[in-house]
């Protein structure tokens, strides 16, 4: 087990970090000179840094692994994890028999130096090592901990807490140890403990120290902090170091430690307490129904509030601990006149480790305290659990950046009456702090702020450019850098919303309307700081029917019908406008002038119309969608006929090719049902609630402990190396989920208009599918993720596609194009074959169905028994 050390109430250090490994490893003889006992001697009474100059002195002379084992284990112990690293794996190298423990004590700095994949190589290669007995066993129960919590580590690294965190500057940090920061709502103060000293503290030394902490207070001027003053009151009277200092509830007690050193030298701390009556602070005193006897440490006070109970809630080690350090509780009486007698917090809590410095937040209803012993992403970590007394849920990391690869403790909030919770400090030796050696050797208080961004929402009409006449039914289309990632639906008097939260983002949105052209507008939200609507109308230019549109700048050979290649900007924006308006069908009519006989210009105006069109059957249009027609010389659009003399210019006017739009097909557009929409956008958020319970399961499962402390495994955890490798979880689930082992659920389930039921494509993928009774949806439509895994496992291939319209996919990869035939497509009982599909890059369900493919495969839908009926 380990046991921390302290210097006074709180200092803490990982004193004994190696203790175990020195005194039960074996060791080759070599010649003790005075100096690497006086080494020895400074390691012990925890002078690590002068002993790590003697080290590094001998180890010069005579390189042994005594040596650097053992200047390793100073570094450690000082907290220097840079330096120990690759000490440690120097040891390891030179003397693997003797000294098997330096590679987990390597592996561990490593996890400190926040490395942890390869801290998670190393605890793997350990854990296979020839290190047996109670030692090996003790190690490696250490390092299956350690390992599971570089697990942790990368799963919240995926996703860090989004706040602000801020370094306090030296009018309240120092160069050596500041700690226990609370905020004092009742002047706005913030109350904290400072050793401060010209010398270097020797980080966990036992000797009597004239250095004392005292407890110091200090008024924030707006971004900075003003130079910490002692506290007002009797709080730094006495002899004893003093620190931890915490109010109650109503503000007129102040609960605080003092400690000093024993007859044996051994720091102990008691709990002391002060009232605030007619104005002033009274003489402290000891609570005695609280603090321990027998050279039992009583430390870190903090309030609570639980059903109504004033709860005092402290650390101890006295006797009934689990571990080191627990956290006890204690119920306050009559205004803190009287106190029961001190209870566990119990196993949730406490470990075989230290549970150390607690603070509960009232508004939360939440406690949060430090631990080694839970599973920890390196040191002592900060964990937040609600409950209260003996009656709590499980403890969880409150992750990164927080907490970090070090130690990360006095976890405290800035709540102040009438303010909403944002933020408050904790306490940590992470780099970056005012430190006299190393960059992790000392402690220094931060202050931290949830980061709350503004939220937005997008606003809006679609409406006629003609009269602002509102349009009913338009089709909207939210797109940002990613693609398409909202629709709605216009409705008259009403205005389409886009909910966007806290999003960044420029926007682009499109709305489509039978006989009407792509209406598009912009916005943006990047750059704003506050809240916001962005009110944004759309408007529509009716398609006029049979109106001819001179296309400019198309250019063909001499009397030829070759495109040249100065015409192409100009068909590129012909293009565009079919893409844009895909229910549009339209003609390509090419003119020539009167010279030559009136055949041959029929014939070569027939032949450039039909060049116009295949570029744009090139580019993908549909065929269905051009007519090429030659008009020859047949409507000249002045008086330069057979026999007219004119000009070149005037012959020029002659010589053109126009766009007409014939027609429209129907049902192309796309259509949007509010209802439908609020449907899918439920599945949405079903779905991504799904996935953050997912992920909150995977970090409970991670972070769990049995009673004994040890770690409960995870589906992660490696076989064993027997060889059998038919053995595995993984293994057996191939075995099972196999979507031929299982029929299909014919069972259909309503979910809005729509209906959810299980789905097989090409006879090898199972999913769910969503059935649309809209009668506008002829295809089947596939979200990118699923079309991906379809074609990972080889169920689907480029010769499926009906065109050639390169797609951009979410994994960064594309598809040739976005329209493809599944082989087979079954649907509960229902089998088909040869189904048209649409790859939709937006939709967060995996398939989408359309009444219309049910009825092509010969069935209907019976909405009254939620079934199909086929011949």
């Amino acid at each position: 087990m380990k046991q921390l050390k302290y210097i006074f109430l709180s200092l803490l250090v990982i004193g004994s970090a190696a203790t175990f490994a020195q005194d039960g490893a074996k060791r080759k003889k070599i010649k003790v000179n005075r100096d690497v006992m006086m080494a020895d001697e400074l390691v012990k009474s925890g002078s690590y840094y002068n002993a790590i100059d003697i080290y590094l002195q001998e180890f010069n002379e005579d390189a042994h692994p005594y040596v650097a084992y053992h200047l390793a284990d100073a570094y450690f112990k000082a907290r220097d994890y840079k330096n120990a690293e690759p000490w440690f794996k120097k040891a390891f190298e030179m003397d693997k028999d003797n000294y098997p423990q330096a590679q987990y004590y390597y592996a561990l700095s490593m996890k400190y130096n926040a490395k942890y994949q390869e801290a998670i190589d190393e605890f793997k290669a350990f854990n296979k090592s020839r290190m047996r007995g109670s030692e090996g066993a003790y190690y490696k129960r250490l390092a299956k901990n350690e390992l599971k919590g570089c697990d942790l580590a990368l799963v919240l690294l995926e996703e860090p807490v989004q706040v602000n965190i801020t370094h306090l500057n030296k009018n309240v940090n120092n160069n050596y140890t500041d700690f226990s920061p609370r905020y004092n709502p009742e002047n706005d103060k913030l109350v904290y403990a400072s050793l401060v000293s010209e010398e270097i503290i020797e980080l966990g030394s036992s000797k009597k120290v004239e250095l004392k902490s005292r407890i110091f207070e200090s008024k924030q001027q707006g971004e900075n902090w003003a130079k910490g003053e002692p506290i007002a009151g009797p709080f730094n009277e006495t002899n004893a170091h003093t620190g931890n200092g915490t109010y109650s509830l109503d503000g007129k007690r102040f609960y605080f430690t003092e400690c000093m050193p024993n007859d044996s030298l051994k720091m102990v701390c008691e709990i002391y307490v002060s009232t605030y009556e007619n104005g002033e602070w009274s003489k402290p005193k000891e609570l005695s129904d609280i603090n321990a006897s027998g050279g039992y440490t009583t430390t870190h006070p903090a309030i609570g509030d639980y059903k109504g109970k004033e709860i005092l809630y402290f650390v101890s080690n006295r006797e009934g601990s689990v571990g080191g350090m627990d956290i006890w509780y204690s119920e306050v009486r009559n205004k803190g006149t009287e106190y029961t007698s001190p209870q566990n917090c119990g196993r949730k809590i406490n470990t075989v480790g230290d549970e150390i410095t607690p603070f509960y937040s009232v508004k939360e209803d939440m406690m949060y305290f430090s631990s080694n012993g839970l599973i920890n992403v390196g040191g002592l970590d900060i964990y937040q659990v609600t409950g209260g007394m003996k009656s709590w849920k499980n403890p969880m990391n409150v992750g990164f950046p927080i907490n970090s690869s070090v130690d990360d403790f006095y976890y405290s909030t800035d709540s102040k009456e009438k303010r909403t919770f944002r933020g408050g400090f904790f306490v940590s030796n992470r780099a970056g702090g005012y430190s006299v050696k190393s960059e992790t050797c000392c402690d220094d208080i931060y202050q931290y702020e949830f980061i709350i961004p503004p939220l937005f929402t997008i606003m809006g009409r679609v409406m006629n450019i003609k009269d602002s006449a509102e349009i009913e039914g338009a089709a909207i289309d939210l797109l940002a850098s990613a693609g398409k990632i909202d629709s709605a639906s216009s409705v008259s008097g009403k205005l389409f919303e886009f909910y966007r939260g806290t999003e960044y983002e420029n926007y682009t949105l499109t709305a489509i309307k039978d006989g009407f052209y792509q209406g598009r507008a912009k916005t943006s939200t990047v750059g704003k700081m506050d809240d916001d609507t962005l009110y944004v109308d759309i408007f529509l230019e009716p398609i006029p029917i049979k109106k001819e549109i001179e296309i400019k700048n198309i250019y063909y050979e001499l009397d030829k019908a070759d495109l040249r290649p100065e015409s192409f900007p100009a068909l590129d924006s012909l293009y565009n406008v079919l893409v844009e308006n895909p229910a549009i069908i339209a003609e390509v009519g090419s003119h020539t002038d009167s010279r030559g006989s009136d055949s041959y210009n029929l014939d070569l105006s027939q032949r450039r119309a039909q060049s116009v069109v295949d570029f744009l059957l090139g580019k993908g249009i549909d065929s269905a969608r051009l007519v090429a027609t030659g008009y020859g010389e047949t409507k000249l659009k002045n008086q330069c006929k057979n026999g007219v003399k004119c000009s070149e210019e005037e012959h020029q006017i002659n010589r053109r090719t126009e766009f007409t739009i014939i027609g429209e097909i129907e049902n192309t557009n796309i259509t949007y049902n509010q209802a439908e929409i609020d449907a899918m956008k439920a599945l949405e958020r079903e779905k991504e609630e799904k996935q953050r319970q997912d992920r909150l399961r995977r970090l409970e499962q991670l972070q769990q402990l049995d009673e004994d402390g040890e770690v409960i495994e995870d589906d992660r955890t490696e076989s064993n190396d027997s060889g059998n490798e038919g053995d595995t979880k993984e293994d057996t689930n191939k075995a099972t989920d196999t979507p031929a082992a299982a029929e299909l659920d014919s069972k259909l389930t309503k979910k809005g208009n729509l209906y959810e039921g299980q789905a097989r494509v090409n006879g090898a993928e199972t999913t769910s599918y969503l059935l649309n009774v809209n009668p506008s949806l002829t295809v089947a439509i596939i979200s990118d993720e699923f079309f991906i895994k379809l074609r990972d496992a080889g169920t689907i291939s480029d010769a499926d596609f009906k065109n050639e319209k390169e797609t951009n996919l979410s994994d960064g990869s594309t598809a040739k194009g976005d329209i493809l035939t599944l082989q087979s497509l079954q649907v509960g009982d229902v089998m088909m074959t040869n189904v048209e599909a649409k790859i939709n890059t937006s939709t967060p369900q995996n398939l989408v169905v359309g009444l219309k493919v049910i009825e092509k495969n010969g069935c209907t839908f019976d909405a009254k028994k939620v079934s199909f009926k086929c011949k």
